[in-house]
């Protein structure tokens, strides 16, 4: 997967640093477009809403995962876990600074 050993190029870097900046862009006007509908007074919960939104709809990804890629059960667990907590803090962020 990498040209040779050792750490990644620099354009590593720079493209995982732009697809980044792109997904919080989507996420940010997806956030603006449905915040209407998303239940909660503050944007605490609004925020925690829209990540709990987020996090369903990429959990079809993990079923995929555990169906298309020889990977260990506890590993794919551990990576959904982690993206409940990362969609969760990111719905909440996204929420503060639209507030």
């Amino acid at each position: 997967m990498m040209p040779g050993a050792g750490p990644p190029p620099a354009s590593f870097y720079l493209i995982s640093f732009g697809f980044g900046l792109i997904a919080a862009l989507i996420y940010t006007y997806v956030y603006e477009a449905v915040k209407r509908c998303l239940p909660g007074a503050d944007y605490v919960n609004k925020g925690l809403s829209f990540g709990a939104l987020l996090f369903l709809l990429a959990l079809p990804t993990t079923f995929m995962l555990i169906e298309l890629i020889n990977l260990p059960l506890g590993l794919i667990t551990a990576w959904t876990v982690e993206e409940l907590v990362v969609t969760l803090l990111g719905g909440a962020i996204i929420a503060r600074i639209m507030e």
